[in-house]
């Protein structure tokens, strides 16, 4: 992808975030880096796991370089849940919160504005699972 037709996405898609979530657009972009999946699963898990991007405030964005973040809808979608966690970031969104409790809904809002992504170009959106886990570790520091 040249920088332009990225520049181009990323603007599309934070002009989206901004619609949805509220935030007030950035004045820059993170930096994006496209890697093998592994490499990613290998720094949040430490081993491999089902992990496909992740935002690090120190390096920005780390995406499995195998989704086509030019023509596939979900590969732009884990692009937008990425920009997402940019934007929490960079504005202090939950900023207040315990950490346990601020990372879930971190999570749970970056997926709602993921699923929104993919209905409103017309790919049906994801399941509510995603966004409202049960799984996801049970907060004991509130």
């Amino acid at each position: 992808m040249t920088e332009q037709a990225l520049d181009a996405l990323m603007l599309t898609l934070f002009t989206l975030i901004s619609a949805v979530g509220g935030y007030d657009m950035p004045d820059h972009y993170p930096t994006l880096s496209q890697m093998p999946r592994v490499e990613i699963a290998m720094r949040i898990c430490g081993r491999d796991c089902r992990v496909h991007a992740a935002y690090f405030s120190e390096s920005g964005v780390m995406i499995d370089e195998t989704l086509d973040l030019q023509r596939d809808p979900f590969g732009q979608s884990v692009l937008v849940h990425e920009l997402v966690q940019f934007l929490q970031d960079a504005n202090g969104t939950f900023a207040a919160m315990a950490p346990c409790k601020r990372q879930n809904e971190r999570e749970r809002e970056a997926y709602w504005i993921q699923d929104q992504y993919l209905q409103r170009i017309g790919h049906g959106g994801m399941t509510g699972v995603h966004y409202s886990n049960r799984l996801w570790p049970r907060c004991f520091d509130e």
